[in-house]
């Protein structure tokens, strides 16, 4: 807003600063989340090697009037706009198919052809060295402790609708079938439903050859709506399935491990004494046989 309401300012430079601090913004918000995950990776051996795909948009009015969406991605979670019908792909995955692209290895047109293949056997035999890289990526949200992440921006239409779906929904659904499935329904909450849905069903059923166990995500926003609820559906993880299980037993079986029971920790097998537990929180609390270190752990870990 003082970047709008300048008035010593001519509006081509007001929409100058107002993409760059936008763009700032954008950036500096991945690069927060991807700090804090590396460091909590880093200081809890409970997470592994945390790290995430992501894509955000940013909506902003331009001095002009003129509605503009800013997005980002890491990874290949994938960011489209349907415009008139037509799907256009907005993001590049971070992959090492991209990587060839940019190194002007394989042309834009033959990654997609690989991109969207169903199998190896229908590329000719100078891409088929590629075809394991499609989901190869080099760049993610936690994976490194300094990351760099680059932005793009387009200007909306009204009745464009933006499409940010995860690796889930992209690697199994072709483009025109994405395309198909959007353009039928104008709700925006069914149309996340059904991409979702196909998806899963897709990947449960397990014959098509591009069927895979993964994430699920997509969230579709039409330009143009407005007060419009925005939501966006997940598959639970197997990790998450199997605690809610766990929760719903805790009521009927007793803790495995009682007080001054010795524990190893699956991640480093050392020897670890069981010093209370908390059944509201469902935690053990342990200590180090050496006393030193003290720490918290969900019972579903510890016992399983």
């Amino acid at each position: 807003r003082a970047i709008r309401d300048n008035q010593t300012l001519t509006q081509a430079r007001k929409a100058e600063l107002l993409d760059a601090l936008v763009k700032s913004q954008i950036v500096s918000t991945l690069q927060q989340a991807n700090h804090e995950i590396f460091n909590r990776a880093a200081l809890d051996p409970r997470m592994g090697q945390a790290a995430t795909t992501a894509s955000l948009v940013k909506m902003i009015e331009m001095p002009d009037g003129a509605q503009r969406a800013y997005f980002s991605n890491a990874g290949d979670s994938r960011i489209f706009i349907i415009r008139d019908g037509k799907l256009y792909r907005l993001s590049m995955d971070d992959s090492m198919l991209s990587l060839a692209v940019k190194q002007g290895t394989v042309s834009q047109e033959q990654a997609t052809a690989i991109d969207q293949a169903n199998s190896i056997d229908e590329l000719p035999d100078e891409q088929r060295g590629f075809f394991k890289y499609r989901n190869m990526i080099y760049r993610s949200v936690g994976g490194k402790e300094n990351e760099d992440f680059s932005t793009g921006a387009v200007t909306l239409r009204a009745g464009d609708r933006l499409l940010l779906a995860s690796d889930g929904v992209t690697d199994q659904l072709k483009q025109p079938k994405i395309q198909e499935l959007i353009s039928s329904l104008s709700d925006d909450r069914a149309a996340e439903r059904s991409l979702q849905q196909t998806a899963e069903k897709m990947s449960l059923d397990g014959t098509d050859p591009r069927a895979k166990a993964d994430d699920i995500s997509a969230l579709v926003v039409t330009f143009g709506k407005k007060h419009q609820k925005i939501a966006v559906e997940t598959r639970p993880s197997e990790d998450e399935i199997a605690r809610e299980a766990l929760r719903q037993m805790e009521q009927h079986i007793p803790p495995r491990f009682e007080i001054g029971d010795r524990v190893k920790l699956p991640q480093d097998q050392s020897e670890w004494i069981v010093k209370g537990y908390q059944a509201e929180q469902g935690q053990y609390l342990i200590s180090h046989s050496s006393g030193v270190k003290h720490q918290l752990m969900d019972r579903f870990q510890l016992e399983m």
